[in-house]
């Protein structure tokens, strides 16, 4: 959000230990509690009309002095002269029951725990990210009920360290970015890079290294700066990591999938973890000659291991299996217990130390082309160098590729994330997609470009509708028989933040139609809208609704009919069942005009169950919503 807007955020910290590495974290070398409240309270007023971040204590344990716990004083003083920012706390390497004894304070917007470097011990490094995260987001089983009682975001702010580069097993560019995805799919809201380099922090000749390899811990070359660093392999890998976050959309993940991870040497298992969108599946591996995931669940008939595609973590660069990687997918009793079984080595590339696996996951109806052929659509680039755009790949009846993914749109200069797609009765693609400048900044808008039954462009991109000062996000498009069509997207207002559901026709003839505000309203936040057409040209409509008061999720319906987007017909409530939020993943609609709705209820990173509930001619509510196997 603060990129789109062109936003510079401060993170500052109140305080730190007074020779920290010198005489420890003890209270007596942090200041008197009246000291640090005065300090918060005029830095803070100070800083008050920018945008900031605050931290009552930066990467230090709890501190209790003068009869008082100094991050509690500081972080109500700090909410009490300036509201209206975010305060976190960066911890030091401490326990999560430590961290537990602030989790409830109000003034604590989100935590910032710190895996840390761990003396270089590679299963710490990895177990630690991975256990921390996953306690904090709830995702954890058992539930740790002093964060699911009250639960708030998890940043690891701090966690092993690249050394400028480092060619050791312990500290290196491949620990970062491992603790890095271990964090992500874990649970954790984000990840901060231990890129050393951009600041010397003379890691060479610190009292205690090996005399005779004074420089252990970091490159032969030493730091060499800020320039270099930010063009090394970790700044690489976390460009690469912040592309394909920023292109999950909305929805986030659900981070409770690391049962899938089958028997396996422990020492590769625990380097393994998985999670989940509402559109696919991805997996961090590692270097491992066997990978073996379980790919049933609440969504089993849904993954695709055909169609996989492995993402190279440094390059930032998608790539389908080889054909000597092909996997193989497996079904035994009880039913839907699927295996998925993949030889993970390529000869060819022995430096690759780690990949992540994405299978696409189709939803439970969908209706075919007149080819016969659906097309997958995904944000990234396919070859290194490439702006990071949308690529699409045909996939035959059964969802096997009917051939080698393609980039559909790529610019230099912006970036294009959160694609969809749509295709008429004589087999044609429509492709919409969110453009912003490069990397991740200012939203440009809604653009489209047709596709032939090939999958080949069919013209150039054309723009549906401009930013216009708001952010524009989460397309959605749907086609009738004849190749007229409606995209929706989403408008962010930054003064605020309330969402709403915008459609406009599309016309085959490259006409476009006024914008019409579909969902919305004041103190609203309105998302993840669907779209689709009936073969008679019937409009339905759906989004998700949050009453930001509340924090009450609904999922929502309009049918326009025939008449696309005129008129106001009234919004009718899906869900039937109650739950925190809802992920809305498919819209369908069959020959006979009944649509369904496929959406999963949400209990914070884990899944209540997917549901289909379907709405008859006219858009009368039929029947129950059976829940997925």
């Amino acid at each position: 959000m603060a990129n789109q807007q062109g936003i510079y955020v401060l993170l500052a910290g109140m305080m730190a230990g007074r020779s920290e590495h010198a005489t420890g974290n003890g209270p007596e070398n942090y200041p008197a509690a009246v000291e640090a409240v005065n300090f918060a309270h005029w830095l803070s007023a100070r800083l008050g009309g920018s945008f900031v971040i605050f931290s009552p204590a930066f990467d230090s344990p709890r501190i209790k002095k003068d009869g008082q716990d100094l991050q509690g004083a500081v972080g109500r003083e700090l909410v009490k002269v300036n509201p209206r920012h975010l305060v976190t706390n960066h911890w030091a390497t401490v326990e999560l029951r430590e961290i537990a004894g602030l989790h409830a304070e109000n003034w604590l917007s989100f935590e910032m725990f710190q895996s840390g470097h761990n003396d270089g011990n590679a299963a710490k490094i990895v177990q630690r990210a991975r256990e921390m995260a996953a306690r904090m987001s709830g995702s954890g089983t058992p539930a740790d009920p002093a964060f699911a009682a009250n639960w708030k975001p998890a940043v690891n702010g701090e966690a092993v360290y690249d050394n400028g580069g480092a060619p050791s097993p312990e500290y290196g560019a491949y620990r970062a970015r491992q603790a890095g995805w271990t964090s992500l799919l874990s649970g954790a809201a984000g990840y901060s890079f231990g890129v050393g380099g951009v600041w010397d922090w003379g890691i060479c000749g610190i009292p205690g290294n090996d005399p005779a390899n004074a420089c252990k811990y970091q490159a032969a070359e030493g730091f060499r700066g800020f320039l270099e660093a930010i063009a090394g392999t970790s700044a690489r890998s976390m460009e690469a990591m912040a592309r394909l976050w920023r292109s999950l959309g909305e929805n986030g993940l659900d981070a409770s999938e690391q049962a899938r991870i089958l028997e396996q040497p422990p020492e590769q298992v625990r380097l393994m973890v998985a999670g989940r969108t509402a559109e696919a599946l991805l997996a961090y591996l590692p270097h491992n000659p066997l990978i073996r995931l379980r790919v049933a669940g609440s969504r089993a008939t849904g993954f695709n291991p055909a169609s996989g595609l492995f993402f190279d973590p440094v390059k930032g660069v998608f790539a389908p299996v080889a054909r000597d990687e092909t996997p193989n997918f497996t079904c035994s009793s009880p039913p839907g217990d699927c295996t998925f079984t993949n030889r993970f080595h390529r000869p060819s590339q022995p430096s690759l130390r780690d990949r992540l696996l994405r299978l696409a996951i189709a939803p439970a109806r969908h209706w075919p082309s007149a080819t016969g052929k659906r097309l997958e659509v995904f944000a990234g680039r396919l070859e290194d160098g490439l702006p990071w755009g949308v690529n699409g790949r045909l996939l035959d009846a059964e969802g096997r590729p009917a051939g080698e993914p393609i980039p559909l749109e790529a610019m230099s200069g912006r970036e294009a994330i959160s694609p969809a797609a749509a295709h008429d009765g004589q087999g044609g693609f429509l492709v919409v997609w969110q453009a912003t400048l490069d990397p991740g900044g200012k939203s440009l808008g809604i653009f489209g470009k047709r596709l032939a039954p090939s999958g080949e462009p069919a013209g150039e991109a054309f723009e549906i509708v401009p930013a216009g000062g708001r952010e524009l996000t989460s397309p959605a498009v749907a086609l009738d028989a004849a190749g007229d069509g409606v995209a929706a997207w989403r408008a962010i207002d930054p003064a605020t933040g309330d969402g709403e559901i915008w459609a406009r026709i599309v016309g085959r003839d490259g006409s476009l139609g006024e914008p019409v505000l579909v969902a919305g309203g004041q103190g609203l936040d309105c998302g993840q809208p669907k779209a689709v057409l009936s073969r008679d040209g019937a409009l339905t409509a759906a989004w998700v609704e949050n009453e930001r008061k509340t924090g009450k999720e609904t999922v929502k319906l309009r049918h326009f009919g025939t008449a696309k987007l005129a008129g106001t017909p009234a919004a009718q409530q899906v869900n039937t069942v109650e739950a925190p939020g809802f992920w809305l993943i498919h819209l369908h609609t069959g020959n006979d005009g009944k649509v369904e709705v496929e959406y999963e209820a949400r209990f914070g990173p884990t899944s209540g169950g997917v549901y289909l509930q379907g709405f008859g001619a006219g858009g009368v509510k039929a029947g129950t919503e059976p829940r997925l196997p």
